[in-house]
This record gives structure tokens, C-alpha cells and sequence, in this order.
């Protein structure tokens, strides 16, 4: 049906793309790691209304 090069870059950009959102997911978690870890280090302290 297709021809053996056009199979192979098919593969190559399957490739590409799975590096590609592994490289996006890894990041975000990383990010999130980083925010979870700041907001333990400096914790936000409750205003308390005074009546």
C-alpha cells in the first residue's frame, strides 16, 4: 500500500512525537514537584479576621 520510505519517516515522526510528550508530561510533573515543594517550604499563613 505504501512504500518503504514513506512507512519508515511514519515511524520516525511516531518517534519524534512520543519524545515529544514524554519530554511535555516529564516537565509538568516536575513543575508540579517544584510548586508542591515551595508551597511546604513557605507555607501561606491563614489571615485571621479579628472581630
Amino acid at each position: 500500500m505504501f512504500s518503504q520510505d514513506v512507512m519508515n519517516v511514519f515511524w520516525q515522526t511516531i518517534s519524534v512525537t512520543v519524545k515529544g510528550m514524554s519530554g511535555i508530561f516529564l516537565f509538568m510533573f516536575l513543575f508540579f514537584l517544584i510548586v508542591k515543594g515551595l508551597d511546604k517550604l513557605f507555607p501561606k499563613e491563614l489571615e485571621r479576621k479579628n472581630d
